[in-house]
């Protein structure tokens, strides 16, 4: 039978040893057997250091401390969570919901963390990976600025150190964002608006973009809620991106689809750049299906109209616009209706999938 000791009796190298140990997770009934001791004497070592009991320890495992130092293998998980994850605060939990496709991803989070619990199937063709425990949610609020309701209160995190910022940003990209190669390369982010200007300023401001508009920022796009938006760049611009972002980037920090169209446009990207001439996209076109009183020509898009009609969006037609300033747009029209329009190809279908979660939502 264990014995209850006086607190004094224990000494101060095991009341230490308590401390710290609950302090990474370990549970008072887990120390108390460990140790031999009551687990009421482990309550009150802890009580006496002023250390907050938790009402349950999870049953789980895993590196409490791992969002407590900025590191690459951190910020890019802390940057998926921000676009893929959601952290319940008043439930202790930080969760996360991908396609059965990318389960192999929420692997490599229980490989970082060192989890020692399971991923969940979902009946609806998903899969769930959810962490109990007061530690992650209050260190990625801390350190990261990872809030409940994040698409509403998220930012940039402040503190996160300049040689941190592709790993953050690759996990923003990967959770929440499109790599695509068509006639030219295209990099497409959505998200809160806070988060999607802080990226324009840090785009341009570390890796010195042009854009064709003279801008010094390229600009936030809206979509149907008003707090999220969408950055999209392609050419050159896409390349440097995605170069900075993936160059060397540490085994278990990146998804490989994304990684795989990055790898896949790579030899691509730097042969157009050594071609002295690089066909536009109007020269390979046909004749334009009309061209409207304002002298705007349009070519229907049969990928655009296939991937909105897969999203039940009931009528829609894609297109390709050109106004008569040589400005081009890609468009999805419902009836006599402009839906949704983007001037870039990749960010079109994330703001369509932006509008379905939309509708989903109502």
């Amino acid at each position: 039978m264990l014995e209850e000791y006086n607190v004094q009796s224990i000494s101060s190298d095991i009341r230490s040893y308590i401390v710290k140990q609950y302090l990474l997770g370990s549970g008072t009934l887990e120390l108390a057997q460990e140790l031999n001791i009551h687990r009421s004497t482990v309550q009150r070592v802890l009580n006496q250091a002023c250390i907050p009991l938790r009402k349950r320890t999870p049953y789980s495992k895993y590196d409490v401390q791992f969002f407590d130092a900025y590191t690459a293998e951190s910020c890019y998980w802390a940057g998926f969570l921000m676009a893929d994850g959601c952290s319940l605060t008043k439930r202790a939990t930080i969760s996360v919901h991908l396609a059965r496709k990318d389960r192999d991803h929420l692997e490599r989070l229980m490989n970082c963390i060192k989890f020692t619990g399971r991923i969940e199937d979902c009946k609806d063709g998903s899969c769930r990976l959810s962490i109990n425990g007061s530690w992650y949610p209050v260190s990625l609020q801390t350190h990261f600025s990872l809030y409940p309701r994040k698409t509403l209160t998220c930012e940039y995190p402040p503190n996160l150190p300049p040689e941190m910022d592709r790993h953050f940003i690759r996990g923003l990209l990967d959770g929440d964002g499109s790599v695509c190669f068509t006639s030219a390369p295209s990099v497409s982010f959505i998200g809160s608006k806070k988060i999607m200007n802080a990226l324009s300023r840090k785009f341009s401001q570390t890796l010195f973009l042009k854009l064709k508009s003279g801008n010094e920022y390229a600009p936030v796009c809206d979509t149907l809620n008003p707090s999220i938006g969408t950055l999209s760049y392609s050419g050159k611009n896409a390349k440097r991106i995605l170069d900075w972002l993936y160059e060397d980037a540490p085994a278990d920090c990146w998804m490989p689809r994304k990684r795989e169209a990055y790898l896949y446009a790579k030899p691509r990207l730097h042969s157009r750049e050594n071609s002295e001439v690089i066909p536009r996209l109007d020269l390979v076109q046909p004749a334009p299906d009309f061209i409207n009183d304002d002298g705007v020509k349009w070519w229907s898009v049969p990928s655009i109209t296939t991937y909105a009609q897969q999203r039940e969006i009931n009528d829609a037609v894609g297109w390709r616009t050109e106004l008569p300033s040589g400005e081009v747009n890609f468009v999805l029209t419902q009836g006599q209706k402009i839906l949704l329009e983007s001037p870039g190809f990749e960010a079109l279908g994330v703001k369509i999938d932006a509008y379905i979660l939309e509708k989903t939502l109502e």
